[in-house]
């Protein structure tokens, strides 16, 4: 385990000036609790990252391919409830987005097509019902 890893402007991770291959982690200020932790090969995010509430609960997963952002990202709440949900493809948002609220109910409802807004939009209310839509 190593703990001086850094991101430089560039994106790229680097450890002792080269570029980086292995877990990347990242500490709360107690230097005990773990804050998140990635997978670097040859500098670049790859798989799935980890971030941590500081009582060691999932917060977000998050996916990378070659450095960028791929694949489905979800963030959870303090409750350990899943809040949103969301897909890249090449670090664009791309297909189904969707956010609910600290209660599980289901509050808006998105579509991305190669970071671009597409299909119809939903928007609900506390109780799941139907309020708003958009069309893209």
């Amino acid at each position: 385990m190593t703990f001086s890893q850094e991101i430089k402007e560039d994106g790229l991770v680097y450890y002792e000036g080269k570029l980086f291959t292995g877990k990347f982690k990242e500490f709360y200020q107690d230097g005990i609790s773990l804050k998140s932790e990635t997978t670097v090969k040859n500098g670049l995010i790859q798989g799935k990252s980890y971030v941590y509430f500081p009582d060691g609960n999932v917060k977000e997963v998050r996916s990378f391919k070659n450095g960028q952002k791929h694949g489905k990202w979800l963030k959870y709440n303090e409750k350990s409830m899943l809040v949103s949900l969301a897909r890249y493809k090449n670090n664009l948002k791309h297909g189904t987005w969707k956010i609910w609220d600290d209660n599980g109910v289901l509050r808006y409802l998105m579509f991305y097509k190669n970071g671009e807004k597409k299909g119809e939009w939903k928007m609900y209310d506390e109780k799941g019902k139907l309020i708003d839509t958009k069309k893209y």
